[in-house]
């Protein structure tokens, strides 16, 4: 989508750029968002690895966000230090907190390599939460597109934004097929749009016999309200 639309106005993919995508800079263990946080925008990993974990139970307090933050990087840095005296039983516990909260959650975590994206969801949804844990596993570099900006970028772009539009009924429409269970921040299936090859505001009817999978309707979030 957003390579279609960079290349159909150089000038709003250079405003996209410079007015709504910001760099983060992340070391090993640094957590990107938690679960059940409101959703910003979209992820990009531009270099290094991560991985996502689903489930809602990750959500911290922020003042056990920002205490379990320092902890995790206090444990990188007697890593380095211990290393040459270490047991293995240091390095072991570095790892821990990922096994355990694929335990917790009971779902399969998914690794994320360098120019893979998450959480696209909250671009085109409503009060989108996240829905599991995003966390560096090394030293990384990401890209977040802000949903909020580029709603304003996008507001000078009548066409874009008809497009824009388009396709976030589209996806919204996909997500709500999805059942409850499944829903998660990864990247949506492709094969699961509806988009019209003409652009018509009107999406291809469905039948009246399958009604949505998932019973928490959600709702699109352009044009801006």
């Amino acid at each position: 989508f957003f390579l279609e639309i960079g290349a159909a106005n150089a000038s709003m993919e250079l405003n996209l750029c410079n007015q709504a995508v910001k760099e983060l800079y992340l070391l090993e263990h640094d957590v990107i968002f938690y679960g059940n946080q409101k959703g910003q925008g979209l992820y990009i990993l531009a270099s290094g690895a991560a991985v996502y974990a689903p489930g809602s139970e990750f959500h911290q307090p922020q003042s056990d966000i920002l205490q379990h933050h320092n902890n995790r990087r206090r444990d990188s840095f007697s890593k380095v230090l211990n290393i040459f005296g270490s047991t293995g039983d240091h390095v072991e516990d570095s790892f821990s907190v990922v096994k355990q909260t694929s335990l917790m959650s009971g779902k399969p975590e998914v690794y994320i390599a360098a120019e893979e994206f998450v959480s696209e969801q909250a671009l085109w949804i409503r009060g989108w939460k996240y829905q599991g844990r995003l966390e560096a596993t090394v030293e990384s570099r990401a890209i977040l597109l802000s949903k909020a900006e580029m709603r304003i970028v996008l507001q000078d772009y009548a066409d874009i934004l008809a497009t824009a539009v388009i396709y976030a009924r589209s996806f919204v429409s996909a997500m709500n097929e999805i059942a409850a269970a499944n829903i998660s921040d990864m990247p949506l299936d492709p094969s699961l749009l509806h988009l019209d090859p003409a652009r018509s505001t009107s999406l291809p009817k469905k039948s009246s016999s399958s009604g949505p999978k998932n019973k928490g309707r959600y709702d699109k979030v352009l044009p801006s309200q």
